[in-house]
């Protein structure tokens, strides 16, 4: 039973650790995947707002790319100088509205990125599309940061394509945190069946230590009372040597009045036990028979 017990032990202590990294691992997904909805969801607001503001068309699929921006207006627009004035009163008319919306997803994107360097999630699957996504990040940094200090030389297309482009990345790596998610979730599954059959049996170990230790100390409890019995054995024996050596004392001595006084005081004592011999017989016979069972 030991060496079995100790190998099922082992196992039983391996698989819940497994077990515990797998659910570790789920919930760092489920948070990933919460925080990859949040950071899609503020790109493509940060995207609409773009649009608004620079009323740049859609890209229709199938259909011609209308997406233009004001540098570009300007250097293919018309000759006609009533035109390019317009083009320009406007433009000066839209950049203030750029400045004032928030087109930074800097920091949900640290906070997205983060979660796979805390979390139970395997990296190395993710590094490298983690890894566009800063390097498009600090790009649209640097377009903003250039635009607050030279706004004509603003390219919205640039911006666009680059949160188009983040867009896209994310939405791929939603896609790989659900294909691992169901992974795990199929590995835990499976662990949790393993231990099914292994609680029983470590039940059944169980309950075979709790009854040798019942047995342990049973035996325990008659090795006790044997040695209670012993040394109460030994007391009654030198009581009994005690007492003939004081009678033989008293006769050699011939104090007659002493010896027929002790005589007395045993035939009492002896009288008295023969009255109520049940309580100590019973004592005998539960103890022999308790350390016989």
């Amino acid at each position: 039973m030991g060496q079995d017990y100790k190998h099922l032990k082992l196992k039983w202590r391996d698989t819940h650790s497994q077990l515990y990294r797998l659910s570790n691992r789920k919930l760092s997904i489920f948070y990933g995947l919460n925080l990859q909805k949040d950071l899609l969801h503020h790109l493509l607001l940060v995207l609409d707002k773009l649009n608004l503001a620079c009323k740049i068309p859609l890209k229709h699929k199938g259909g011609p790319n209308h997406t233009q921006g004001f540098q570009r207006c300007i250097s293919h627009g018309s000759n006609n100088l009533v035109i390019e004035r317009k083009l320009i009163k406007e433009m000066g008319r839209r950049q203030p509205r750029l400045n004032d919306l928030d087109l930074s997803t800097t920091s949900l994107l640290q906070n997205f990125i983060g979660c796979f360097n805390w979390g139970n999630i395997d990296k190395s699957g993710y590094t490298h599309m983690l890894e566009e996504l800063k390097q498009i990040e600090e790009k649209k940094e640097k377009a903003l940061a250039d635009f607050a200090q030279n706004p004509n030389i603003f390219n919205s297309l640039t911006l666009r394509n680059a949160i188009e482009e983040q867009i896209k990345i994310v939405k791929k790596i939603s896609l790989e945190l659900r294909i691992e998610q169901r992974e795990v979730k199929s590995t835990i599954e499976g662990l949790e069946k393993e231990l099914i059959p292994m609680k029983e049996e470590v039940s059944g170990y169980y309950d075979q230590r709790r009854e040798m230790l019942k047995q342990k100390e049973a035996a325990q409890y008659c090795i006790l009372k044997l040695r209670q019995t012993f040394v109460e054995m030994n007391s009654m024996y030198d009581e009994y040597v005690s007492l003939l050596n004081n009678a033989k004392e008293l006769a050699r001595n011939k104090d007659v009045a002493a010896l027929r006084k002790l005589s007395h005081q045993q035939v009492e004592e002896f009288m008295s036990e023969w009255n109520h011999p049940y309580v100590k017989l019973s004592e005998s016979i539960t103890t022999l028979a308790f350390c016989l069972r």
